[in-house]
């Protein structure tokens, strides 16, 4: 230790006065036998760092600084060169691959800076957790509620924090991802279950639609959030939506598609499940009505009906500002009986209109993911297909045949529509699975479950704790365990190149390693 002290000493000088704002610190990477990278920002143009590492937290003052971590591995930073000056814009980095013996997972590297000549500064610490390439680990830290548990937004904030609003009552979560920490705040409202969130472009957060919890209804009550205000604006829309989707169109409205209007069932009631009639019903309860949300008036305008009414459907904004929505549970036309749509429909805010043609999926499906990928395309991941037409001759919803879909489409735009093919296959089928194309390129598929209405008591089976990685046309690789079996995780890919996973009807936190 004396041997530290006196390098140190050499280094330090004399102390001098601090940085009017503390340096940060930011740690990539964590998968063993890669690289791992530490990132300094915020500190003068050519001033000299040191970088400190740690398997322990502790305060340690120093030369009138407080370091979070002790200085016994003074040697290792000097042995592997993680010193060296800022560049003009006061940024610097340090890279080194990780070990690759499996001893290490599960070890958490901590790191600071300490900088100037002599020493004026420390950054912020840093963690990083060390785990398998494609493989699951629990957050350092936990969130106090569940997260985005059904509905939420994501808000960027400094130095890459996170924070996720709406989904678990007038609670925001933060999660700061240096450390793997997170805290809480209130918001001044409290967003209803299974809403509708769009992060607008002038920052504010629209939240529309979902389930009213007093009455289990859907409302038509909307609110926008402005975070930096701390503000909420009260608004409703044209129509009660439950199971709709809302989409950020180019020039900044909002498009609002389908949904249930009312529910003909008794969610406190599970036996209500067991009436063929009212679960048939459910087709009254679809709609084809969409609108648009305008945030300069912040009103909402009827625009038109979809071609064919849909719920659990999907929107994606394509590369040329349409929307394609796909798949749904829909309605028969004219026998009025509820059914798994096969088509698609493309829908251009510039004519407000739809496709003359639909596009015919290789399998009807709802209740699917739908990403952009890379390429542009838009792909169709798992949901679940019905055939209700067992259940309506016998009179028993239990002989509806229900199945979850492993298989992956892609679309395609063309002159009639477009067309879907078989892109690959997932490890298992996933009903309100969530996926995530990451920064290289691949896609993190995760969570989901299978639907089991033998059971009405219990129609909710088989939630999945295995995730999925698309690589490509027909390569998917199945990724590590999770922690919690999830349904609809909120997946956010951080600037560390982990990914974090919260929500899903699990109270934890997981991150995923590339």
């Amino acid at each position: 230790m004396r041997s530290t002290t006196l390098a140190l000493s050499a280094i330090a000088l004399l102390s001098a006065p601090a940085f009017a704002q503390q340096p940060c610190l930011v740690q990539k990477g964590g998968a063993l036998g890669k690289i791992a990278k530490w990132e300094i920002s915020g500190a003068p143009a050519s001033d000299f760092y040191f970088l400190l590492f740690g398997v322990t937290e502790t305060p340690t003052p120093i030369f009138g600084l407080t370091l979070d971590i002790p200085i016994d591995l003074f040697q290792f930073s000097l042995d592997v060169g993680a010193f060296g000056f800022t560049n003009a814009s006061g940024e610097s980095s340090f890279a080194a691959t990780l070990p690759t013996d499996p001893a290490f997972v599960g070890e958490v590297f901590r790191a600071q800076a300490v900088l100037g000549f002599p020493l004026a500064d420390v950054s912020n610490l840093t963690r990083l957790p060390v785990s398998a390439p494609r493989t699951f680990r629990d957050s350092f830290g936990q969130p106090s509620v569940a997260a985005a548990i059904a509905g939420g937004a994501i808000l960027e904030g400094d130095k890459g924090a996170l924070t996720f609003v709406g989904g678990s009552g007038a609670i925001a979560t933060t999660f700061d991802p240096r450390l793997e920490e997170f805290s809480d705040a209130i918001v001044p409202f409290a967003a209803p279950a299974f809403t509708s969130t769009t992060v607008l472009a002038d920052g504010r957060i629209l939240f529309a639609g979902g389930l009213n919890a007093l009455d289990g209804t859907p409302t038509s009550d909307a609110f926008v959030y402005d975070p930096v205000a701390q503000t909420s604006l009260a608004l409703t829309m044209n129509n009660a939506r439950l199971g709709h989707t809302s989409t950020l169109l180019n020039d900044g409205r909002v498009f609002i598609a389908g949904g249930l209007r009312t529910i003909g069932i008794d969610l406190t009631d599970p036996a209500s499940l067991l009436d063929i009639n009212t679960l048939l019903s459910l087709a009254n309860d679809i709609q084809a009505s969409t609108e648009i949300f305008d945030p300069t008036t912040n009103t909402f305008t009827p625009a038109a009906n979809l071609p064919e009414k849909r719920v659990l459907h999907s929107a994606t904004k394509r590369g040329n500002g349409n929307v394609l929505l796909a798949g749904g549970v829909s309605v028969i036309p004219f026998l009025n009986l509820p059914t798994v749509s096969g088509t698609s429909s493309d829908y251009s805010p510039g004519t407000n209109s739809y496709s003359f043609f639909p596009a015919f999926l290789g399998t009807a499906r709802a209740g699917h993911e739908a990403l952009t990928l890379a390429d542009g395309s838009v792909v169709l991941i798992g949901g679940l297909t019905a055939d209700f037409g067992p259940a309506i001759a016998s009179g028993n919803p239990a002989d509806i045949v229900v199945s979850s879909l492993a298989s992956i489409e892609r679309y395609t735009p063309g002159t009639f529509g477009g067309s879907f093919a078989n892109y690959a296959n997932l490890s298992v089928g996933r009903f309100l699975c969530s996926g995530l194309l990451l920064t290289n390129g691949e896609v993190l598929v995760a969570g989901g479950f299978e639907l089991d209405l033998s059971d009405p008591l219990n129609p909710l089976v088989g939630a999945s704790a295995v995730a999925d990685v698309i690589l490509g046309p027909g390569s998917v690789v199945q990724a590590g365990d999770m922690s919690d079996a999830r349904t609809l995780p909120v997946l956010r890919q951080l600037d560390t190149g982990a990914v974090l996973m919260v929500g899903g009807l699990a109270a934890s936190a997981e991150i995923f390693q590339p």
